[in-house]
């Protein structure tokens, strides 16, 4: 059960707040950069680019063990760690559970992107699900490095577009390799050649694994044949596609999390040798959490022609943090647009404000940052989502929960802390 440590943490995330219904990403103790950095830290990294995670309830978990288990649960909320799974997780672990916050859009581009390099996203500029790369000249879908026009097609990296040009920093494994310390990364066999696991792998040995039944198999495996100090970071994308489905907090999705967990008991906890647990530690994180839909606060930018027509290209990022574009001379209208007709359910920021709050981050901004937000940023109030398809067959928006915004169960995430000998 979350404890007063975390109670008090959380209220403190919460009051953070960029106004009455979205919160602020925290980069200076408790966000994924400050995660990466103790990470990086504990490795026996000196030149840290953000402040680690100062609290001694995770240093007490990493004391005297030499290998990290990072495993990341995309669509894991803070809020989902409750009831029924809550019960699940204390039978497998019995861990710290501590809240921090992911980043913002919060979406897994941005968020892996962050822990994969140890960097805000203001300093790394990818942005979003979608982005804008002016100098290519083309929307693309940052999953697989496609126009977001045809998603399925991977014409872009057969024309000789390299993944790492758009990343353009150094990875936290390409680092730890050079002080001898083992970066192993694990995603499903479907992932393992994908432009974006080619991007943020960079340094890195690919791992794979089929599903649910086989991914604690293989992490108790992959540590018990290690013989040096190692970063084992599994990522799980389970949660995410039941919750986009059925929404969040559905039946579905809360029945995926229990197996996923009831598997990581009988298939790690149980059978791990001792001599690899003593060494071991595991910590548990989200890439953002989600919102259920309302479909009363779904807005068809198609269907809103005075808003569509203001903009030089159709809305990029993500369904619940859309980057505009506006023509020239139309920001003002854009905003008053949306102010008179959409305020309801919506606010509208200009980016260099977003910016000015640390909304992005920390650190010096990527110089094509703004080129791939634009100048103005869309986000829910509530639950609502941002639709609009490049595809030429256009169809319906038919998913139940998103993410990306600035709401606190999207943006508050656990950090789950269990050394396994213990």
């Amino acid at each position: 059960m979350p404890t007063s440590e975390s109670e008090a943490l959380l209220q403190k995330l919460v009051d953070n707040r960029l106004n009455e219904w979205m919160l602020k990403p925290d980069y200076n103790q408790y966000g994924l950069s400050n995660l990466a950095a103790s990470i990086m830290k504990f490795f026996g990294d000196k030149h840290l680019k953000h402040k680690p995670i100062a609290d001694p309830r995770l240093d007490e978990v990493l004391d005297g063990v030499e290998n990290i288990i990072l495993l990341l649960v995309d669509g894991l909320s803070y809020y989902q760690i409750s009831g029924e799974v809550e019960k699940y997780l204390h039978a497998s672990l019995n861990p710290t559970t501590i809240p921090i916050t992911s980043t913002f859009p919060s979406t897994t581009t941005t968020a892996l992107t962050t822990l994969n390099t140890g960097l805000t996203p203001q300093e790394h500029a990818i942005i979003g699900y979608t982005t804008y790369l002016k100098e290519i000249g083309v929307v693309l879908s940052l999953t697989n490095f496609a126009p977001s026009a045809a998603p399925e097609s991977i014409s872009l990296i057969q024309a000789g577009l390299d993944p790492s040009s758009i990343l353009g920093v150094e990875t936290i494994h390409s680092q730890l390799r050079k002080s001898g310390v083992k970066s192993i990364i694990m995603t499903r066999r479907m992932y393992r050649e994908s432009p974006l696991t080619t991007m943020l792998g960079l340094g890195a040995d690919i791992e794979t694994y089929v599903g649910v039944s086989d991914i604690f198999v293989r992490m108790r495996k992959l540590l018990e044949n290690s013989r040096t100090p190692t970063l084992l970071f599994p990522y799980w994308d389970g949660l995410d596609i039941a919750a986009h489905i059925y929404g969040h907090q559905s039946e579905e999705a809360v029945s995926e999390l229990k197996n996923f967990l009831a598997s990581m008991k009988v298939n790690l906890m149980e059978k791990i040798n001792s001599n690899t647990a003593k060494k071991s530690a595991l910590l548990i994180t989200g890439d953002h959490g989600q919102v259920t839909f309302s479909p009363q606060e779904v807005l068809a930018v198609e269907k809103h022609p005075n808003l569509l027509n203001a903009l030089h290209i159709p809305p990029t990022g993500d369904s619940r943090a859309a980057c505009l574009y506006p023509k020239p001379e139309m920001k003002e209208k854009i905003i008053e647009y949306v102010e008179t007709h959409l305020s309801q359910s919506f606010s509208i920021y200009e980016t260099q404000h977003l910016l000015r709050e640390g909304v992005f981050g920390l650190g010096e901004a990527k110089q094509n940052l703004l080129d791939r937000t634009g100048e103005l940023i869309l986000l829910p109030k509530r639950n609502g989502a941002i639709a609009y398809s490049y595809k030429p067959k256009y169809k319906e928006f038919d998913l139940k929960g998103g993410h990306g915004g600035l709401t606190p169960t999207e943006l508050i995430v656990p950090l789950i802390c269990k050394n396994l000998i213990r």
